[in-house]
């Protein structure tokens, strides 16, 4: 799996680049960069380092979808998505996967999880024992 749709920049943030020439272009780099001629999966990577940030997704998937049709890509998920999102991007084309952050602390994709469970979709928790340092919530402490 790798994820386009935000490039890392000086300050070590992930400022989005979803506009079509920028997902293209971090396409063929990864195609280059790991020596393949297709992505199994390609996630959309959408929001920014505080989570989902609502917005269509038309755009940028159609472009992801225009490079699957050039057999560029085998499938397509989404990263960092809030449900109207995914929602919107399933009209558009066949979403395998959502990656949005889940652990004991954060757990506000129950609804979505259970939604996705029901379509057949797999969802894949990142930071899912609570990121770069251990959980700090009161809820997880026994």
């Amino acid at each position: 799996m790798t994820k386009v749709g935000a490039n890392r920049d000086q300050h070590r943030g992930w400022p989005p680049a979803r506009d079509p020439e920028s997902l293209r272009r971090a396409v063929h780099a990864n195609l280059d960069n790991l020596g393949l001629h297709v992505l199994d999966l390609v996630d959309l990577r959408l929001g920014n380092a505080e989570g989902p940030q609502p917005g269509s997704v038309a755009e940028a998937l159609e472009t992801l979808v225009e490079l699957q049709q050039q057999g560029l890509i085998r499938h397509l998920g989404l990263s960092n998505a809030t449900p109207e999102q995914v929602a919107e991007a399933q009209t558009i084309a066949s979403i395998v996967c959502v990656q949005n952050m889940y652990n004991l602390a954060y757990r506000q994709d129950d609804e979505l999880i259970d939604a996705l469970v029901d379509q057949g979709v797999a969802y894949v928790p990142f930071f899912p024992l609570g990121g770069f340092n251990a959980l700090q919530s009161s809820r997880c402490r026994p």
